[in-house]
């Protein structure tokens, strides 16, 4: 789950591209480079829609929906660029398409959150073989030697 959170938006909509699903192409070349992106989306003064913000001295991406304003941002999210480099993102034309894929995201992303970490499944596993082998006076001393490796 974790790597088809880390390839949307291509992740997502693969099963509409082979459904026959149209899709419009926006293309941004980067003007200085970007670490961790964080695009802020905004109603736009001077188009009809809205404008996705990538950063100072940058010039903005403009959608009709906030809905594409949102799957734009959320592809662009954490993503470092570097200066000159361009990229495109493929964006459904059906608005419906679009809230779906945002859905499925969202959904991925708090099942993915609320998943134990290995650290914690770990921890887990060391309590359950300390139980069985009625290890329980030495838990402490096992958990620190654990703690080395």
């Amino acid at each position: 789950m974790k790597e088809e959170i880390a390839g949307f938006p291509h992740t997502y909509i693969k099963n509409y591209r082979t459904s026959g699903a149209e899709f419009d192409l926006i293309s941004h070349t980067f003007s200085k480079s970007r670490k961790d992106l964080r695009a802020a989306i905004s109603q736009s003064l001077t188009e009809r829609g809205y404008a996705i913000y990538l950063g100072e001295k940058e010039e903005s991406i403009f959608s009709e929906t906030k809905e594409k304003a949102k799957f734009i941002q959320e592809s662009l999210k954490g993503r470092d660029l570097k200066k000159g480099e361009m990229i495109e993102i493929l964006v459904p034309r059906s608005n419906a398409i679009v809230s779906t894929i945002l859905e499925d995201l969202k959904h991925d992303v708090e099942e993915f959150e609320s998943e134990p970490s290995v650290d914690q499944l770990q921890g887990e596993i060391d309590d359950l073989v300390i139980s069985i082998y009625g290890l329980e006076a030495d838990k402490e001393s096992i958990k620190k030697f654990l703690e080395k490796f």
